[in-house]
């Protein structure tokens, strides 16, 4: 019932960013909704993180760079800025119900405004979804 509700819900999401002493990149996210806060700190260093995941409870995640031309399926690179080489992939598997997430976070240019996007494609069994999140931003410094 939580996720139905979500779903139809207006969402809030501030994203932040940063290289740490190590120089290892840092995506942060903060969703809201419903008065209902979600946050998500995605390490981008190829290394699985077990965790639970306040609406969907276990999972494993891998947040890593990956090149373009790596991503076989052709939506999940669909559309991504001229000359974008590389991006920001994350990985999150159900450890007790099976599906897997895979996420590409990218810019798209979308009628001629740059938009940050992130493409996902999850996997349970056969069958397959994917969707396709656009976000509008504002620049904070």
């Amino acid at each position: 019932m939580a996720r139905k509700a979500l779903a139809k819900a207006p969402v809030s999401l501030n994203i932040s960013h940063y290289t740490d002493e190590q120089g290892v990149y840092h995506l942060d996210t903060e969703q809201r909704a419903l008065g209902r806060v979600v946050r998500q700190e995605s390490v981008i260093d190829g290394v699985s993180k077990i965790f639970e995941h306040p609406a969907f409870g276990r999972v494993a995640m891998t947040s890593t760079w990956t090149s373009v031309d790596t991503i076989v399926d052709d939506f999940l690179k669909e559309n991504l800025e001229a000359g974008t080489t590389v991006v920001v992939e994350i990985r999150i598997a159900h450890l007790q119900v099976g599906w897997v997430s895979r996420q590409i976070h990218g810019i798209e240019v979308i009628e001629g405004t740059r938009y940050h996007t992130r493409r996902m494609m999850v996997t349970d069994g056969q069958k397959v979804i994917r969707t396709r999140l656009v976000f509008d931003w504002q620049e904070s410094c």
